[in-house]
């Protein structure tokens, strides 16, 4: 994008262009880069490089991205700057085999230059339903709509969004749920290990006052034995 090599070296580019059309450079708080990651199911894109080989797929992969893009700035007005394919990536399993995890990176600047402003402060509000706040945003939905519109013919499906009822969500509620069962856990340890220095004191407790008692009886003894040595 922008004969550049690079996303990085397009986005020098853009931003320059931004502020010379300004007359000066964007604020400093202004979020200029908004970038997309797009995953892919390992297992269907590992089946297409067996069935068609990689270099075809990974061809093929970047022209469904590239298209993406586009689509992003006819519907969003984002600029696009560039995309980077990461197919060596991934988590060791315990056969010792690695999965991959196949994901891109597209990145856009955020301003749109025919419409004079940056989309993404307006895309960033939920909106309601009912007078309640959506769980998701349907601007970031549609976005992954589109993801999923392009690459359908591939075989690809397209993922559950990240709203309140899908498994991220119970995976936090269960984290919170497990934390709170470990505290009040820690707590009856901790109420039990009192309970034992507790007992354990009074028994020290009772054995300095039996010492004592021995201690005076002792006393007492010796004195008894004193005196009827000096009578």
């Amino acid at each position: 994008y922008h004969h550049a090599k690079s996303s990085m070296e397009a986005y020098k580019k853009v931003y320059e262009r931004h502020a010379e059309l300004k007359g000066k450079k964007p604020r400093s708080d202004m979020n200029t880069l908004f970038e997309h990651v797009v995953v892919l199911s390992e297992g269907q894109y590992a089946a297409l490089e067996e069935k068609h080989g990689k270099d075809k797929v990974k061809h093929v992969v970047m022209h469904r991205l590239n298209e993406y893009a586009k689509d992003i700035q006819k519907e969003f007005g984002f600029e696009p700057l560039g995309i980077d394919l990461h197919l060596d990536e991934g988590t060791k399993q315990e056969d010792g085999s690695i999965k991959r995890n196949v994901h891109a990176h597209v990145m856009f600047y955020n301003y749109d230059f025919k419409r004079d402003l940056a989309p993404l402060r307006g895309l960033m509000v939920k909106g309601k339903k009912n007078g309640k706040t959506l769980d998701l945003n349907p601007n970031f939905q549609r976005m992954q709509d589109i993801a999923a519109e392009r690459f359908r013919k591939l075989g690809f499906q397209r993922g559950i969004s990240q709203g309140i009822d899908n498994r991220k969500h119970e995976k936090k509620a269960q984290w919170i749920q497990t934390a709170q069962e470990q505290q009040e856990a820690e707590l009856k340890v901790n109420q039990a290990k009192l309970d034992d220095l507790r007992s354990e004191a009074k028994k020290v407790s009772a054995s300095i006052r039996r010492m004592r008692d021995h201690e005076a009886y002792a006393k007492m003894a010796t004195n008894e034995a004193t005196e009827k040595l000096l009578r």
